[in-house]
């Protein structure tokens, strides 16, 4: 499957080898949903997420996250651990220009555990995630009873390590394609995204 667009989500085209799926989609469009029927029998179902700042494609073949797509486990978990990474380097650069020798060493450690938590997370550590997010909502927690404007900031980095866990323990449903019947010699049921 092909998914081409003609700008960010807007103008999308869905194609199954060569055949276009329906309409060209608006952003609109993909904001609501929308089902298809593939040629396998199976129910392809697209849809717009849009949390906060941060959209996501959420493609499902059948009720399932299809593989590779934005909404998926492994793209998901990718990019949470890039977050948790990123924000550990933060934390040791911060933690260094810190004046006093307690705050200098608690920002290199909480630094050095949120890089090591971004590593093991890329690597589908899910315990390595919960305690990633977990020290990063504490810290957000204490940051805004000192700074209550930080609520946005806090809310927008929430945000990837929350779409990492939902997709870790909402888990994906036992597939009832074995009741569906193979795919004919030389065709593929298999569904890769690009854009």
């Amino acid at each position: 499957m092909d998914i081409t667009a003609a700008s960010k989500w807007n103008e999308v085209t869905l194609r199954v080898g060569r055949t276009v799926l329906g309409p060209t989609l608006a952003r609109a469009d993909l904001r609501t949903g929308r089902s298809y029927q593939l040629p396998d029998g199976s129910t392809l179902f697209i849809k717009l997420d849009q949390a906060f700042v941060w959209p996501v494609l959420r493609i499902e073949r059948d009720g399932i996250v299809v593989p590779g797509s934005d909404a998926s486990l492994e793209r998901t978990t990718d990019f949470a651990g890039k977050w948790l990474a990123g924000l550990g380097v933060l934390n040791l650069i911060f933690g260094m220009l810190q004046g006093t020798p307690d705050a200098r060493n608690g920002g290199i450690i909480v630094g050095v555990f949120l890089v090591a938590m971004g590593y093991f997370t890329r690597k589908g550590s899910r315990v390595s995630l919960v305690l990633g997010t977990g020290l990063y909502a504490l810290g957000a927690v204490l940051t805004l009873v000192s700074r209550p404007g930080a609520i946005i900031v806090q809310i927008v980095i929430l945000i990837p390590l929350v779409r990492a866990l939902q997709a870790h323990f909402s888990g994906p449903k036992k597939p009832e394609a074995d009741r569906r019947p193979s795919p004919a010699p030389g065709r593929s049921a298999a569904i890769t995204t690009s854009c």
